[in-house]
Formats: structure tokens, sequence, C-alpha cells
């Protein structure tokens, strides 16, 4: 009988020293995935960071893991339940054909027969593990380009939006129009992301800072009754708010473009410039006192992209200003030099494939064993 023990006890051996090495824990999270939507050539390549409250995914140390765990236990256990159960019977039929027959002989080609025994362990392992849905983790670098920032997850951005507030914003309904523009551009914009509202007239005065909602909110009470426009007392306003920033700044300029009185905006520009912040410029409205070529040359100058605000329809607002959001990610992280990251990737295709190749092998071995 003592022969008939030994292939259990090493198997079990080997399955507690196995667990014992690995040392399981639950996967963690990757905040510069965030940033990114990613893009892999992995079939269902995903970013590895679980979503609050969402479900976790097992990951051990050689950067192997399942979605499905209990999937994994389940089978796995229940596949060893039986076959373990149908080895026990086997060996009982054995025993009673030797005790019949008075073999007290030894059997040729035991410990290969033992081999197959934990193959066959193996194999429902490897079974359990294509259903619990298998992956290899990758660590892989990308290039951030503004169609690949995820706005709606992205941390650490800080966007810095100067509304002119002055009394020619009234004409021809320009501040309605803007701060429409503004309501659509902060919806593209996630809870994690900071926005610095700043109105401008004579002077530049910070009026909130925190998240989209409460931005949003500050939005609603500010009102064109403001004498003067200093759009440099604005932009030199901003670079500070930038420089004391511990996070990656974007400024987003809103005017008709009537600068009247304060800094030259040309030269605060150039000052912008030299920090290598860059500025995306939306001019509103057209007529009197509206200079939509100061507010292009301010972006041409720092290299950030000039927008153009008329009457525009609810379609035409909402398409500029996801095109503007996304530009203002992409020149924040492009002031901080972060323009490319290093992201989890979930390798799905090549875990399958390892599995596959295992189950080959492992069926290979149980044919000559005569299984």
């Amino acid at each position: 009988m003592r022969e008939f023990k030994q292939p259990y006890k090493l198997l079990r051996t080997s399955i507690l020293q196995t667990l014992a090495d690995l040392r399981i824990r639950l996967g963690g999270s990757n905040p510069l995935c965030n940033s990114l939507a990613p893009a892999s050539n992995f079939n269902k390549g995903v970013c590895l960071d679980p979503e609050p409250g969402g479900r976790k995914d097992l990951m051990i140390e050689f950067s192997f893991g399942v979605d499905r765990v209990w999937t994994l236990l389940f089978f796995s256990c229940l596949g060893w339940a039986l076959l373990l159960r149908l080895s026990l019977k086997v060996r009982k039929l054995v025993s009673n054909m030797k005790r019949e027959f008075d073999f007290k002989g030894t059997t040729a080609w035991r410990n290969f027969y033992r081999l197959v025994l934990i193959s066959r362990f193996a194999f429902v392992l490897c079974l359990a593990l294509l259903l619990a849905d298998p992956y290899f983790v990758r660590v892989q670098t990308m290039e951030i380009t503004p169609d690949k920032i995820d706005l709606q997850n992205i941390q650490g951005l800080n966007v810095i939006l100067l509304l002119d507030v002055s009394k020619s914003m009234k004409y021809e309904s320009r501040f309605e129009v803007a701060r429409d523009f503004l309501q659509n551009f902060l919806s593209e914009f996630g809870p994690n992301v900071t926005i610095s509202l700043v109105k401008f007239y004579g002077s530049a005065e910070l009026v909130y800072s925190g998240n989209v909602s409460g931005a949003k909110e500050a939005l609603r009470l500010l009102s064109p009754n403001e004498s003067y426009t200093s759009i440099g007392d604005a932009l030199l306003f901003a670079s500070y708010l930038a420089r004391t920033s511990d996070i990656p700044s974007s400024i987003v300029l809103v005017s008709d473009g009537g600068n009247n009185g304060g800094s030259d905006p040309l030269e605060a520009a150039k000052a912008l410039t030299e920090l290598n912040y860059s500025i995306i410029s939306v001019q509103v409205g057209t007529g009197p006192r509206a200079n939509p070529k100061l507010m292009k040359e301010i972006a041409e100058s720092t290299n950030g992209h000039f927008f153009r605000l008329e009457q525009a329809s609810i379609e035409e607002i909402s398409s500029l200003a996801k095109e503007s959001a996304r530009s203002a990610g992409y020149k924040a992280l492009e002031s901080s030099n972060k323009l490319s990251v290093e992201v989890t990737l979930k390798d799905y295709e090549s875990a399958h494939k390892a599995l596959l190749t295992c189950l080959g092998i492992l069926i290979l071995l149980q044919i000559l064993g005569g299984a």
C-alpha cells in the first residue's frame, strides 16, 4: 500500500511548496494609467487599474493573473476531487487484483506512471486557469497623444480658466456664448481634475479652485459688469498659479480680445513661453472691440491652440469644447514633460497560448501513459 501513497504525498508537497513560493496578492492601482485611454495589440488589452468599487484582479509575483478567481478555485477543486476519487477507486481495484492473483512483484515504469498521475492534476489546473480568463502583466511605454488622453479618469491636472468679465462681453451675448462653451468644456473632465477659475477685467481675481462641479456652480454666478480688459495681467496671474501648482497646469483664455489696459498681452505670453507653458486661446464674438488677431497671436506665440467662437450652435459649441479640452490636457502634460508614461497592460492572448501549449504536452503525456 505504501507505494500507492507516495504519488499523493509528492503531489501534496509540490502544491504546498508552490503556494508558499508564489505569495499571492491582490492587484493595486497605477495612477499613470488613468491618464490614458489604453491602446493595446493584445486581446481585450485594458488598463490594470481596477475602478473604484469594481472587481480586483488576482496577481502573482511573476506577472500572471486571472480575472475570475472564484472560477479558478471552484473548477480546480472540483476537478481534483473527482480525479482523486477516481484514483482511489483504481487503487482499490489494483489492490484487489493483486490479492486475487497473489502478485508480489514490482511494477515496471512505476515512476513514469507517478508522473502521469501528477500530470492529470496539472491538466485539471490548466483547464481551470483557461476558464478563469488568465493574463500576463506587461509594462509598456506609451507616447501620449491628444486622442489617447482619458479626460474623465485623468489625475493630477490643473486647468486654469481665464474668463473675461468686462462690459464688452455683453455685446451680442458674447458672455452667454462663452459661459455655455465653458460649461461644455468642464463637462469633458472627470472629478479628479482641479479647475482654477479666474475672472479678469482691469485686474485678475481667482474665483474658485476645486473640482469640476464646484467650478460649474461658480461660473453660473459670474456676470460681465466690470470695466477695462487687461489680458496681459490675466496671463501673468495665470503664470503665477501655474508655477505655484505642484501638478501639470494648462491655461485657457476666453475673451473677445478687446484689450485696453494693463500689461502687454504678447509680452506676458512670451514670459509664459519661457516657462514652457502654452495657451489655449478662445476668441468670442465679432464686431466692436473684438480682436481675434490678438487672441490668435497669443496662442501662436506660446505654441498653443487658437479657437474662434462666434454665434455657434449647441452642437458646434460642444464639438469645440471637446477639442479644446483635449488640447488643454495635452498641453498640460507637454509643459511638464510627461508625454510618455509606463502603463500596465493585460496580455490575454499570450497567456491563453501558453496554457494551450501546456495542455497539449499534458495530453501527449496522458496518451503515452495509456490514459
